[in-house]
């Protein structure tokens, strides 16, 4: 079998709840122009973080190594 050994892991839910709010927040000058598309991106952004915070969803960083 052939795999790869975790050297180390983060967690960065913080860095996906940050990133995704201020893309939310991006949005607004073009949702409040009346843009649909960008009140669908907004709120699939917002439903991200909302995700992140409950635990239904996160961001990882991985160090591996592969066996020699």
């Amino acid at each position: 079998m052939v795999g790869l050994t975790i050297i180390k892991a983060e967690r960065r839910d913080e860095d996906m709840i940050r990133t995704y709010g201020k893309l939310a927040q991006k949005m607004q000058d073009y949702v409040d122009k009346g843009d649909k598309t960008y009140l669908e991106l907004k709120q699939r952004y917002e439903s991200i973080v909302s995700s992140v915070k409950s635990d239904k969803m996160g961001w990882g960083l991985f160090f591996t190594q592969k066996p020699l």
